[in-house]
């Protein structure tokens, strides 16, 4: 008897170790989606040094802005530019820019290593997708053009955003 106490009390503290385990590992993969270069979504623009404001946007409520003590590259790829766009003065999208296939094939590689692959709907286009109940990462490549972008959007505030943009627009209605 005393040795199935034992056991079921062994067995405890390896399915409590696996639960620990299977948490960090968690953190650790929501850190990879928890923001961009140290700053987090929905951070207020004023808690963050080295912006430069670059455009506001036609509701004004939008703002991008570069940074500039940024690193363009990613892995091996140069970047052209990274956007950083705030609504309400609160950080919900990022945007990358790289020119060139090599530099496109250098961002996507940094990304699958770091994100997994993403999905893929057309096999005849470079546009990779990647959609969580929070986030939503989209890598693109034109290859007439040779620009590459890749955009992660923080899907609460981005929501927001939107419906904020519809109410306008219906408030507008009397207008006609």
């Amino acid at each position: 008897m005393k040795n199935n106490h034992y056991e079921l009390w062994i067995l405890l503290v390896i399915v409590g170790m696996l639960i620990s385990a299977g948490i960090v590992a968690a953190e650790q993969e929501l850190g990879k989606w928890d923001g961009f270069r140290g700053i987090k979504w929905a951070t207020n623009i004023k808690d963050v040094n080295d912006m430069v404001l670059v455009d506001t946007s036609d509701d004004e409520n939008t703002t991008v802005y570069t940074r500039t003590t940024d690193k363009l590259s990613i892995g091996k790829a140069k970047l052209t530019a990274i956007a950083y766009q705030f609504y309400k003065d609160r950080f919900f999208s990022v945007t990358v820019l790289t020119e060139g296939s090599t530099n496109f094939s250098r961002l996507k590689e940094a990304i699958f290593a770091y994100y997994g692959e993403g999905t893929q709907n057309n096999q005849f286009i470079e546009e990779w997708t990647w959609i969580t109940g929070t986030f939503c990462l989209v890598l693109k490549y034109n290859e007439f053009s040779e620009d590459a972008r890749f955009d992660m959007i923080y899907l609460p505030i981005y929501h927001e955003r939107e419906q904020d943009n519809k109410d306008a627009a219906e408030d507008a209605e009397g207008d006609f």
